[in-house]
């Protein structure tokens, strides 16, 4: 963190995986390092690309790592959906990250894959605007990316599979894309 703030980074966006713990240790001078907006957890359907668990019958969480004070965001249905982003929003996050798509490092599912329907996303939506935060999309299929801009979204992550029509889209929306 250090580093990142020496080399001029003054703020920085954290897309699912750093705790709130770590934005507050910065805030509060405990850890030297810029400021921060965490989105702490990301929302997933079962079997989609934040969904943990592998063929072998183990859970080992997102990308391998489990941590236990940070919600679980796997969540099926516009209710779970919104519990989830609720208590996402309760554990500090500042943004609000849902798989709209397949990834390139899941095991059961394409980048290609649309995850999530409208609904749930939108409910997601409506709950972290309701506590003035935003919702960002890990979306890299042409349909994950239209159902995201659908239901409300304000960040496109990857948006690997765009296309003229989705770039209008988002141009009219005014959503921003983040082409990691």
């Amino acid at each position: 963190m250090r580093v990142t703030l020496e080399a001029g980074v003054t703020a920085v966006r954290d897309a699912a995986g750093a705790p709130a713990g770590l934005k507050i240790a910065v805030e509060r001078g405990i850890v030297i390092g810029p400021r921060m907006q965490v989105a702490v957890s990301m929302i997933s359907q079962t079997g989609g690309h934040g969904d943990g668990f592998y063929p072998c019958c183990v859970d080992l969480g997102l990308f391998g790592i489990r941590f236990y004070d940070v919600p679980g965001g796997v969540a099926d249905g516009v209710e779970e959906v919104r519990k989830a982003t609720r208590e996402i929003l309760r554990a500090g996050a500042d943004w609000i990250k849902l798989a709209t798509s397949g990834g390139v490092l899941s095991t059961s599912d394409s980048p290609k894959s649309s995850q999530l329907t409208v609904e749930e996303i939108a409910a997601a939506v409506y709950e972290a605007e309701a506590q003035d935060k935003r919702c960002m999309a890990h979306a890299q299929g042409s349909q994950g990316i239209k159902n995201a801009l659908l239901a409300g979204i304000t960040s496109i992550e990857h948006g690997v599979y765009l296309t003229d029509e989705l770039l209008d889209m988002m141009i009219d929306r005014q959503v921003y894309l983040v082409p990691t």
